[in-house]
């Protein structure tokens, strides 16, 4: 089972979704609203033990009563155990999402004001990110989160930026986690957590691709050797990933920054000095459109990669341990 929100190609997931379960929806929807409904539904929170006591509380005659009870039942949202009515677990939900929606509109205010900045023809999108945070951490704490998100507010969500480079190491690693299906990655450097990370990942079926830029590894058979000898963990971790089918891992002396792709969803970049060329902090986001073009990067740089040299190397080792 996929993790929640990670859904490739969105946009004609969903639309099969809704299509498919549009006649759902509808009854749903329909079940719930007349205001009759709304009462018997927002009742049956705690279970109805008794009928005649809830249509006494809510001044409904029977027939009314059962009319919408029956519609709920037949939406899937309330189901009869023994003598009393409960929510099914599809109900339960509805009456979490109920909640919000009442939340929400409790801050119509709010609502009007942040339409009111996205219309805004003068600030731009970075301030108005900012003032949007601004109105709902003051008065919409709770609902951050749903309110933050490109849907709503059209602004892309950027997670974290890092500033120096082991917390770009650390940081990369755990995002590895939220991989579902596919990582792709291309480095400027070689770091045994991100190799040990990858051959774990590979092992439990995730499709890797590696595109390594790192120029120490593109070197001389002495100094591969001196190399195993100096750092045998990493190298091991390195040979296990080329020998894992999953993986896909080449090399290119032309990567100008490190950046990845997860499930076509959560990217990062690395932002390089310009004089320097060293790492200089990394921007991680989630946002499918800007994957889309780091995945376009990824395969022009795919085009110009060769073999990685340490590849048949590998090979040869795995034969000797054969």
């Amino acid at each position: 089972m996929q993790k929640s929100g990670m859904i490739p190609d969105s946009q004609s997931n969903e639309k099969e979704i809704f299509e498919a379960k549009l006649g759902d929806i509808v009854k749903i929807f329909s079940a719930v609203s007349s205001e009759d409904a709304m009462k018997i539904f927002y009742a049956a929170k705690d279970g109805i033990k008794s009928s005649t006591k809830i249509i006494k509380e809510l001044g409904l005659t029977q027939k009314r009563y059962y009319t919408r009870l029956k519609e709920l039942m037949e939406a899937g949202l309330i189901y009869k155990e023994d003598e009393s009515y409960k929510y099914t677990t599809l109900g339960k939900i509805c009456y979490k999402l109920g909640q919000i929606f009442m939340e929400t509109l409790s801050h119509d205010e709010q609502l009007t004001l942040i339409d009111g900045i996205l219309k805004s023809r003068v600030t731009n999108m970075t301030e108005k990110d900012r003032i949007i945070k601004m109105i709902m951490d003051s008065n919409m704490t709770d609902f951050l989160t749903l309110f933050a998100s490109e849907e709503i507010t059209g602004i892309k969500k950027l997670l974290k930026t890092v500033e120096t480079y082991d917390d770009l190491v650390k940081t990369v690693s755990n995002c590895f986690e939220k991989a579902q299906r596919k990582i792709r990655l291309a480095g400027r450097y070689t770091t045994p957590e991100l190799a040990e990370k990858s051959v774990e990942l590979a092992d439990k079926g995730l499709t890797m691709e590696w595109i390594d830029g790192d120029q120490k590894n593109l070197s001389t058979k002495l100094q591969i050797l001196k190399f195993i000898f100096t750092n045998p963990n990493m190298l091991k971790s390195f040979f296990d990933l080329m020998k894992n089918p999953n993986v896909d891992i080449r090399f290119c002396s032309e990567v100008p920054y490190s950046f990845m792709s997860i499930d076509d969803r959560y990217g990062a970049i690395e932002i390089i000095h310009p004089v320097t060329k060293k790492f200089l902090f990394a921007i991680f986001f989630e946002d499918y459109d800007l994957c889309k073009k780091i995945n376009k990067v990824f395969d022009d740089l795919k085009e110009k990669s060769i073999e990685h040299p340490y590849k048949q190397l590998a090979v040869k080792i795995a034969k000797l341990k054969a």
